[in-house]
């Protein structure tokens, strides 16, 4: 009882300080006049996916379980997609996603895709037997960390001309000392919870018998991606679908990006060679949600004629590969 009570109060630190970081990184973007999709993918995307970052970091260096880590970046990645469905369940079977063309979201879902395949095939190249890597960085890594920095660059350059636009006849607004006050002791106290949460769900694993990375794609996965959840449903109540999916896909690419400081935290050599069937299957599972979500985009920014339920089917699809996904990833980590 005394472990989930500490789990539960990690949790609620991660949680709270979480949405609070959420919040000023909107306002931080929306004072210096970046588009939507821009400020989505980066200051919401970044801001929202430090606690991914400090207990994926807290995982390695703390707990000593690679697989917690892998599970925690992986699951939150899935359970991103996976929030599309609980939106367009709380908008009572509206697809999140209606009306919204794959255009704008191409690049994302491309690098998502890309990033996601070349941690399988890191993985799967360590178990044959290769283990290559750059000091304690292994190559899987490197290329996660230049796909992030190319997918940044891309998308900085696209939305550059749009922010140019928009702030040309409205001026950047100050901010004073204060809110980067605030600002940064959000982010020291989801930093602080996040380690916390790590070690805690590291026992867990061991006392339930459930396995590292079932343990970091369920319970910590969701507990780190509820502030998605958050900013995510708040851009949609005030209209702004771009912003929460540029939220909820960038989160996806600076996830796969994080796992090569994860690397540098674990000092046992590169993470991907000590991925279990559970990481595999949470990679596999990203990257079908990923492609689910690319469909949905396609077919729903065109007429196709269906009428009742089946103009949401992306919701039913998406709700029941992730699920189905979970129990495959408690099957294949169980005992690991």
């Amino acid at each position: 009882m005394l472990i989930w009570i500490q789990f539960a109060a990690a949790a609620a630190l991660v949680v709270g300080a979480g949405w609070k970081l959420a919040a000023q990184a909107e306002e931080l973007a929306e004072a210096k006049g970046l588009t939507r999709l821009w400020l989505g993918f980066i200051f919401l995307a970044a801001a929202t996916s430090i606690p991914e970052l400090a207990t994926a970091v807290g995982a390695v260096f703390l707990a000593g379980s690679p697989a917690l880590a892998l599970g925690d970046l992986l699951g939150s990645n899935s359970f991103n997609i996976f929030i599309i469905a609980i939106l367009g369940a709380v908008l009572g079977g509206r697809s999140v996603l209606q009306g919204v063309g794959l255009k704008s979201f191409r690049m994302l879902l491309s690098f998502g895709a890309l990033m996601t395949a070349i941690v399988l095939g890191a993985i799967m190249a360590h178990r044959a037997g290769w283990n290559g890597a750059l000091g304690r960085v292994g190559w899987g890594s490197l290329l996660l960390l230049a796909c992030y920095l190319v997918s940044s660059t891309l998308i900085f350059r696209d939305e550059k001309r749009y922010a140019a636009k928009r702030t040309k006849n409205a001026p950047t607004r100050a901010l004073g000392t204060g809110f980067y006050l605030r600002l940064g002791l959000a982010v020291i106290v989801v930093a602080a919870a996040g380690c916390w949460l790590s070690k805690v769900s590291g026992d867990i694993a061991q006392i339930t018998g459930w396995g590292a990375t079932f343990v970091g794609a369920l319970f910590l996965a969701v507990v780190t991606s509820l502030p998605e959840l958050a900013v995510s449903a708040g851009a949609i109540k005030v209209g702004s679908p771009h912003m929460a999916l540029g939220n909820i896909f960038g989160s996806n690419i600076f996830n796969l990006g994080i796992i090569f400081l994860v690397d540098l935290a674990w000092s046992g050599g590169p993470i991907l060679a000590r991925a279990d069937g559970g990481a595999i299957g949470a990679g596999i599972l990203a990257l079908i949600l990923t492609a689910t979500a690319a469909l949905a985009l396609k077919t729903k920014s065109v007429k196709t004629g269906a009428a009742g339920p089946a103009r949401y089917w992306d919701t039913a699809a998406i709700a029941a590969v992730y699920l189905g996904g979970m129990y495959l990833i408690f099957s294949l980590s169980r005992g690991h």
